[in-house]
C-alpha cells in the first residue's frame, strides 16, 4: 500500500493539543484516555479528566499514573489516494 506524508501543519494535532495519557509503571504501557483532545483554552478539562482517571484507578487498586501531555505533531503519513481499491 502506498502512503504520503502529512504536512504536520495541516494534521488533526497541528494547533497545540493537550492529550490525558495513562500509564502503567507495570509494564510500561502508555494510553491515550478519554475519547478526545483539548485546545490550548481547555487545559483545565484536561487536567480534571485526568484527577478523574487517577480517581478511578485509585478505586480499583489500579497502579496508574494520569498525565496531561502536550502533543506537537512532527511528522505523519496517510494511505494515498485510491490506496488499497
Amino acid at each position: 500500500m502506498a502512503i504520503v506524508p502529512i504536512d504536520p501543519a495541516q494534521g488533526p494535532l497541528s494547533t497545540g493539543s493537550y492529550l490525558v495519557m495513562s500509564f502503567d509503571q507495570r509494564n510500561a504501557q502508555l494510553a491515550v484516555f478519554g475519547d478526545h483532545s483539548y485546545m490550548e483554552g481547555n487545559v483545565s478539562e484536561a487536567i480534571e479528566e485526568a484527577k478523574h482517571g487517577a480517581e478511578q484507578a485509585a478505586a480499583l487498586g489500579l497502579p496508574l499514573q494520569f498525565l496531561v501531555v502536550r502533543v506537537s505533531t512532527e511528522h505523519g503519513f496517510k494511505p494515498a489516494a485510491g490506496a488499497g481499491q
